[in-house]
């Protein structure tokens, strides 16, 4: 039985996540080694199928290679360094309420991810993705958002 095949707004997700670990800075400490593994976490089901996998593979984020893992749980955050938090995930407070404070990038695409502290939100605007910013939240984790990342941004909070 094959993968249900992704749909194209989360193919283009998946590439926006392989972006943003391109366009953000973590602190060294973020990592367990000079070539130790660039981590995307997906929380709960995975709604990316092949796609995020797909856009990753061979990968890298200066010395890191990329991988993707799935969590099931707030608790499984640890090591996470850009953690996606789908909207069908009803207790997204808790994902990032987990990071507390770590240096992972949070991407959510509930309409209250921001203000629980989320650092990214996608939102489809007139069918295109975008995505919002809260430059307080990456910035109190220790993850510096480019200008250029900001630039692209719907909305930027500060």
């Amino acid at each position: 039985m094959h993968a249900a095949e992704p749909s194209k707004e989360y193919e283009v997700k998946a590439a926006y996540l392989y972006n943003f670990a391109n366009f953000a800075s973590w602190p060294v400490s973020a990592f367990d080694g000079d070539t130790a593994p660039f981590r995307i976490c997906t929380a709960g089901q995975n709604p990316f199928g092949s796609a995020l996998d797909d856009t990753v593979r061979g990968e890298r984020v200066g010395q890191h290679p990329l991988s993707v893992v799935r969590v099931t749980s707030p608790a499984e955050v640890k090591g996470c360094h850009i953690l996606f938090v789908p909207a069908s995930i009803s207790n997204a407070a808790s994902y990032v309420a987990a990071v507390g404070g770590a240096p992972v990038l949070t991407i959510g695409e509930g309409d209250r991810f921001l203000s629980e502290g989320g650092a990214l939100r996608f939102v489809l605007d007139n069918g295109r993705v975008r995505f919002d910013a809260n430059a307080k939240a990456a910035a109190a984790a220790g993850i510096n958002l480019t200008s250029r990342l900001l630039q692209v941004a719907r909305q930027v909070q500060q």
